[in-house]
């Protein structure tokens, strides 16, 4: 039998107002050990924010925060034993690579012999083994990346803080050093949070998701979870959906049509709003082409239309089509080849692709 997972870090009600704005309102979430954390919105949402009052950089002005069962809301941030690695890399230029990992271990004031051990292990942890004498200008932005990720874990944190780390890479270094620092840390069994507004690290980096929009937590939940249900149309716009028709769902739950009554799909009660005004949701990748001419009436998760656009993405297409005066867009695989513009083009819908989401303020 396994022992249950416990919680570290317990967020209550923490709220933050700077002036007359709102900077953080109510945010309530638990972390368990070991889990990474990743906290997913646009600029302004308030993702630092909450950051900074856990580092202890800012004071809690209502809420708490406990870590390991105790408040710490009136701990400095140096007592916390945080680590914290941000965008800037923060490393000292006049330090070589070794020197500014070594740095938080000479604070706690660790013998010469353990620091050069736990260097060493930093450096083979980050893949910079025969780096350590270089110095910062002879390092490229991955490289750099990799000795502050180093510098960061080497006092062994209880809370590894991360602030939009990978944001100044290109995206084929960002991808790679994501995987990286995801297996890094499950290797060490590090708790972290990611702040990020980039949804692929997002996804890709974490065990749980927190959406901030406006300083609200509006889902915490497993990535798979928000990306297949998002809670509202706000987070669906952001996570790129387009594919967004307003309508109602009839009494029994069970059929979504749009306002214009021209469009008619079976949905999922339990995915869907008890209030019978409703977004559908048409996931992107959620459809199969079927061939240029429509296929059978009584299917009822058939899609026909007429193509507007055909982007070539290298693994597959991006095809938008006008139905019943509603634009979409999916992603198709490359065989069979989807029409080109201006033809037919007959979809069949997964199921599972459509979900009825909450739009309190109607679209």
């Amino acid at each position: 039998m396994s022992t249950p997972a416990k919680t570290i870090l317990k967020v209550s009600d923490l709220s933050r107002k700077y002036r007359e704005d709102t900077i953080l309102d109510s945010v309530s979430f638990s972390l368990l050990y070991g889990e990474i954390l990743c906290l997913l919105g646009p600029s302004g949402s308030g993702k630092t924010s909450l950051l900074r009052l856990l580092a202890g950089l800012d004071n809690v002005e209502t809420g708490s925060v406990l870590f390991e069962n105790r408040d710490i809301r009136s701990t400095p941030a140096h007592k916390r034993q945080f680590g914290m690695m941000f965008q800037e890399y923060a490393l000292f230029p006049h330090k070589n690579v070794e020197e500014n990992i070594a740095f938080g271990l000479e604070m706690k004031k660790m013998e010469s012999a353990a620091i050069d051990k736990q260097v060493t292990k930093m450096l083979k942890l980050v893949g910079l083994e025969g780096f350590g004498h270089r110095n910062m200008d002879e390092l490229s932005g991955g490289e750099r990346q990799r000795v502050a990720l180093a510098r960061s874990l080497a006092p062994q944190p209880r809370l590894l803080l991360l602030d939009e780390p990978l944001g100044s890479l290109d995206r084929t270094l960002r991808d790679r050093l994501t995987a990286e620092i995801r297996k890094i840390l499950k290797l060490l069994g590090v708790t972290a949070i990611f702040v990020t507004h980039d949804q692929h690290e997002a996804f890709s980096i974490a065990d749980k998701i927190g959406v901030l929009h406006n300083g609200r937590l509006e889902q915490f939940d497993r990535p798979e979870t928000v990306y297949t249900t998002p809670a509202n149309i706000e987070i669906a716009r952001f996570l790129g959906f387009s594919n967004l028709i307003r309508g109602t769902v009839d009494n029994s739950g069970t059929f979504f049509q749009s306002l214009s009554g021209k469009l008619r799909f079976p949905v999922n009660r339990a995915k869907s709003s008890f209030r019978p005004e409703t977004t559908l949701l048409i996931r992107p990748e959620g459809a199969v082409f079927r061939g240029v001419t429509p296929g059978s009436r009584i299917d009822p998760f058939q899609l026909c239309g007429i193509v507007t656009e055909k982007s070539y993405l290298g693994g597959g297409y991006r095809v938008t089509l006008l139905s019943e005066d509603n634009e979409f867009t999916f992603t198709l695989p490359l065989y069979p080849q989807p029409p080109e513009p201006g033809e037919t083009i007959n979809l069949t819908l997964a199921p599972s692709a459509l979900v009825c989401i909450d739009d309190p303020a109607g679209g």
